[in-house]
């Protein structure tokens, strides 16, 4: 069977319960719990309800008692909202994002908005500088001692409360990566001091004199392999708050600065160090790394956690060549970024710099919310005149200066364990210690479910004693099953008429029992693989697709809808819900202000065209306009000419272009075209619709003349040439047979001659005789 008969069967199949699907989602529902799962379902828990056969989990509430009547309401508390401080002489007052804490209670799918405000102030400062000193890196310590004061004037310019540290790192002295050559330990190279894994040399001072000092006694190392031990140096400079002196209510930034790569987590298996890296610091009194051959490299995503929780900007100050890996990794890494150092590191002022203007003038919302909670932030940033956007980021902020942000929170789903319905996560800035505690409880089951409850009865006479009533509906125990638990797995089954009703919906008796999928046994459906629900008519494999992929492969397709993924929305989840890719990087207006963002992408109008709408269509006569739309119809339709697929994607893609078999002609309001490309004529039509775009309707083939290929030609004279040489071939073999045939008979005829002097009509005697005709006269 093809895919394309597999999908009208799944059509065909999926029209009965699809249309009570979209109807009331909720009479899918056979529980409390599941029902108050569903957004905008209610629960009955009338025992009355059963007599008038209308359903318990519904939209509708006019049919149940409100007494019966269980909906969970999303609610939202602030616990704590202290105002913003931007100023202030005591650092420990300041406060930059407000509320501090809140509590939800919400629904499954059901999503809740907070409004958050953020205000930059000015903080302290702490630097902390960790270098690579390997021996290739001799010149940029030198540097770095010269531009010492520098770097603390610099600093002093952003901030009078400013300190410093100093910290370096080589490997793990042991081999692979070092040499244990004794020799070599205590001098692997001249003028090299003892290999080490991580040393912390100064800890963070306002004594700029001492850091001078520190790096100007630190001697270089030597190793053996090219990656060295930054990320164990980068851990310990991170965890060990006290050691290196990093201060609670300050700005904290790391310069890492080096020349090559970096061993990552299960490279210490290579010198046989198997225990993973525990994240804990373990610096000794005179600020050695102890462990450096004990555990192993840690892994980028232990490390992430390790600078979130810390709340540590990082700088990888790195070589050209080095760029594109740290790039990488700074992309793994909250607030991260990577400067380009020169050989010598003689810009590194200007990197430093430039980092912390990053740093201090930006905000970066993230959060720490496991992942079937979304969490999707929108602003305006600094501009009241700028519609909210999907973003959570705000550059070029002043000090004091307000931002606000609206934050979407939505559970996804609720965990299969019930000790992960309450939830503490936080929305931060990163880089800032200061956060927003979330204290969210999920309402995943009704109080009628517990034991407690007035309405749960074990053994109910309900249930027939045979299971829990609860919520207004029976929970059969294993032995037995049915609407009221009336039928055993152990006895013969019932299959009365009265039963049969209930295996398919009451209002819709036509259909054929658990409607295809499945058999009635005793009032309940029995389903057949892949099919599920109270009437199996539910399945995972009938939802929309989209590029062949069930739900665009954005979601998951459940009882034939898709349940999309965080950031995508529509029937097929082929929708992103961000709008950014309607916003050029040099506009932020959505789509040019020309025209609406429809799915991600830009529905220009009032003749603009182009990916954001940025290009006017131009007022010319027939043929300029055929000519300047020929390079989009060319490359859509037929993937040929000047444009590549970018600049095709960039500039075609709002022109709506249909391959048709034939051109209708003298349309009203259309135009004909005619290109000629590569001996081949492109013939096409465009017209202006409704909205004043362009539509184009092109033939699908170009009209090409007939051309031979080099095969044409080559393989008809090779073929006649082989015959001309066999025929003669076998000419010339028959020929020479024949002759040899008639030589063979000659000599075989000659051998058996038999030639004779009597006989030889040739021969002739060698004596003469002559009768004298005078002998007898006188004889």
């Amino acid at each position: 069977m093809d895919s394309l008969s597999f999908t009208l069967i799944v059509a065909l199949l999926c029209i009965p319960f699809c249309a009570v699907m979209k109807e009331d989602p909720c009479s899918l529902k056979q529980t409390c719990g599941a029902c108050i799962q569903e957004p905008k379902c209610f629960w009955c828990s009338d025992p009355l309800l059963n007599e008038t056969e209308q359903q318990r989990c519904s939209q509708r509430k006019d049919h149940c008692d409100k007494n019966y009547i269980i909906d969970q309401i999303t609610n939202y508390t602030e616990l704590r909202k202290k105002p913003l401080v931007s100023y202030t002489s005591n650092v420990s007052e300041v406060i930059q994002i407000t509320p501090q804490e809140v509590y939800l209670n919400m629904r499954v799918n059901d999503p809740i908005n907070i409004t958050l405000k953020y205000a930059r102030a000015e903080y302290p400062v702490d630097l902390y500088y960790l270098m690579d000193l390997s021996f290739s890196m001799k010149d940029d310590k030198d540097t770095l001692q010269t531009l010492g004061w520098n770097l603390e004037e610099l600093m002093r310019k952003f901030t009078s409360d400013f300190r410093l540290g100093f910290g370096s790192f080589v490997d793990k002295v042991s081999r692979p990566y070092t040499s244990t050559i004794p020799a070599k330990l205590e001098a692997p190279c001249k003028n090299c001091k003892s290999p080490y894994g991580f040393h912390n040399h100064m800890k963070l001072s306002d004594n700029v004199t001492q850091f001078l000092l520190e790096v100007s006694a630190a001697n270089v190392s030597g190793n053996v392999d090219e990656p060295e031990g930054g990320l164990d140096a980068l851990m310990q400079s991170v965890v060990c708050s006290e050691e290196i002196g990093w201060r609670r209510n300050a700005r904290k930034l790391l310069v890492f600065s080096t020349d090559t790569g970096f061993h990552i987590a299960g490279d210490g298996k290579l010198g046989g160090i198997i225990e993973p890296n525990d994240g804990k610091c373990h610096l000794d009194e005179g600020g050695m790394y102890t462990h450096s051959t004990l555990q192993d490299y840690p892994s980028i995503l232990h490390l992430k956690h390790r600078v979130r929780e810390n709340a540590i900007n990082i700088l990888f100050a790195v070589t050209k060549p080095q760029q594109e890996v740290y790039s990488l990794l700074s992309k793994n890494i909250d607030g991260a970024k990577v400067g380009h150092l020169t050989a010598n590191s003689s810009n590194i002022l200007e990197l430093v710099e430039e980092q912390y203007k990053k740093v201090s003038s930006s905000v970066d919302m993230q959060h720490d919310a496991p992942e079937y909670i979304q969490v999707t932030f929108y602003t305006s940033c600094q501009s009241s005149s700028e519609a909210v956007r999907q973003s959570n980021k705000c550059n070029e902020l002043k000090i004091g200066q307000e931002v606000e942000f609206q934050v979407e929170i939505v559970v996804r789903s609720c965990p299969a364990d019930p000790s992960d319905w309450n939830q503490t996560f936080r929305i931060f800035p990163v880089g800032s210690q200061e956060a927003v505690l979330v204290y969210l409880e999920m309402s995943c089951e009704c109080s009628c479910e517990h034991h407690e409850h007035s309405e749960y009865i074990e053994d109910a006479p309900q249930c027939s004693g045979n299971g829990t009533y609860m919520c207004g509906v029976c929970a059969c125990n294993s032995m037995h099953f049915g609407k009221k638990c009336q039928c055993s797995s152990s006895e013969p089954l019932s299959t009365g008429t009265e039963l049969h009703r209930d295996c398919k919906p009451r209002k819709d008796q036509n259909v054929s029992d658990c409607y295809g999928h499945g058999t009635c046994t005793c009032g309940v459906c029995q389903c057949t693989e892949m099919f599920y629900g109270k009437y199996c008519e539910c399945d995972d494999f009938s939802c929309k697709q989209e590029d062949s992929e069930l739900c665009a492969g954005h979601g998951s397709c459940k009882c034939g809808i898709c349940q999309c993924e965080a950031g995508w929305i529509g029937d097929t989840c082929s929708c992103p819900v961000s709008t950014e890719n309607c916003r050029s990087a040099e506009e932020s207006k959505l789509c040019s202000d020309h025209g609406r963002c429809i799915c991600g992408t830009c529905q220009c109008s009032e003749k603009y065209m182009g990916k954001y709408c940025e290009e006017q269509i131009p007022t010319v006569d027939q043929s300029t306009l055929c000519e300047s739309l020929f390079p989009c119809v060319l490359c859509q339709v037929h993937k040929r000419g000047s444009l590549t697929s970018e600049q095709c994607a960039e500039k075609c893609t709002n022109l709506t272009i249909k391959k048709v078999d034939a051109v209708e002609e003298n349309i009203t309001g259309g135009t004909d075209c005619e290109q000629d490309y590569d001996e081949c004529q492109l013939k096409y039509q465009y017209l202006y619709s409704e909205t004043s775009a362009i539509e184009i309707k092109a033939l699908h083939e170009l009209k090409c003349p007939i051309q031979m290929s080099y095969y044409t030609y080559a393989v008809p004279v090779v073929v006649v040439f082989i015959i001309i040489g066999v025929v003669l071939a076998l000419w010339k073999w028959l020929t020479l047979k024949k002759e040899k045939l008639e030589f063979r008979r000659f000599i075989n005829e000659q051998e058996m001659s038999n030639w004779g002097v009597d006989t030889n009509p040739l021969y002739k005697s060698p004596v003469s005789v002559y009768n004298n005709p005078t002998h007898d006269e006188f004889s």
